[in-house]
């Protein structure tokens, strides 16, 4: 059955503040700002469908879980340090020119 329209609008966003409060008290090893940023820009919506986000807290736990998965120590539990690239976060491309 689909939510209507008046009860996906009772659905609240963290601020900033509450997201980095929730990944302390969860031990969660991410960048809270990174993740914050990323739906506040894209307005609280996930997936190429633009489904809303409903539980941020899930949605938060997700991000840590695969930042952990993509940083390279495949723990996958959002709850080990990260791992540390030596690699720049970028590549400067020069169109093909020496």
């Amino acid at each position: 059955m689909k939510e209507s329209r008046r009860a996906r609008s009772k659905v609240s966003h963290p601020t900033l503040e509450e997201v980095k409060q929730f990944c302390s008290e969860n031990h969660l090893v991410m960048d809270p700002e990174e993740c914050f940023d990323h739906y506040q820009g894209n307005g609280w919506v996930q997936g190429h469908r633009g489904k809303p986000v409903v539980d941020w807290r899930s949605t938060v736990r997700n991000w840590a879980r695969r930042e952990k998965k993509f940083s390279g120590n495949g723990s996958g539990n959002g709850h080990a340090p990260a791992a540390q690239k030596d690699e720049p976060d970028f590549v400067v491309f020069n169109g093909g020119r020496r």
